[in-house]
């Protein structure tokens, strides 16, 4: 794999800290909103099962009983990605303690859960590809371009942002090796400087 020696005009241990904070916010931002949202489930299960039946024009005698099970199956599925979430959170926080500290240990969590989420992203973008190329009668040629354009922008931008962090994660390594080298049998911990160090003039 190609490594970046930088990230657009940033050096890779700033853009690790950059993406740190960001990863942290969105993460922070999108967990505070999926457990708020939570307590909406049973409301918002119910309403729409209203809804259904009154354009349906059908009214179920179990009505009760299937909004139950639909409520539990619904909650089930939030307490899912709610705890997905607190990873994606806890993963960003190691990503950006680990970038300042220069501990390369602390960007492999975030590495594993965003590879695992461009794999399920690149499943997807595959898929919605095809199915749009597949219907040439339903999707002008214009149309499908423009449409494979908007799923590759993000798609690419999530791969360039993950390349720099790996390639971070081996400059670590690289200076971490190096570092051991030089104290050689004296002994001691490779340690990579913090992010931020300061000379006294």
């Amino acid at each position: 794999m190609c490594m970046l020696e930088r990230f657009f005009c940033f050096e890779l241990q700033t853009a690790g800290v950059i993406l740190g904070w960001f990863a942290t916010t969105k993460s922070l931002l999108s967990l505070i909103t999926a457990t708020f949202g939570y307590s909406y489930i049973p409301g918002l299960v119910n309403q729409t099962i209203i809804v259904i039946n009154n354009v349906t024009n059908q009214t179920d005698p179990d009505a009760g009983g299937y909004i139950e099970t639909s409520t539990n199956v619904v909650e089930g599925l939030a307490v899912a990605l709610i705890a997905l979430m607190a990873i994606d959170f806890i993963a960003s926080i190691l990503l950006l303690y680990g970038t300042i500290q220069g501990n390369r240990l602390m960007l492999l969590p975030w590495l594993i859960e965003n590879g695992f989420g461009l794999m399920y992203t690149i499943l997807v973008t595959v898929i919605l590809t095809l199915a749009v190329a597949s219907n040439p009668d339903q999707n002008s040629p214009g149309a499908s371009v423009f449409m494979g354009i908007i799923l590759c922008i993000p798609l690419g931008f999530s791969i360039y942002c993950w390349s720099a962090v790996y390639s971070l994660y081996h400059w670590f390594a690289e200076v971490d090796t190096q570092r051991a080298r030089l104290l050689g049998p004296m002994g001691g911990k490779a340690m990579h400087p913090a992010y931020q160090t300061y000379e006294r003039v």
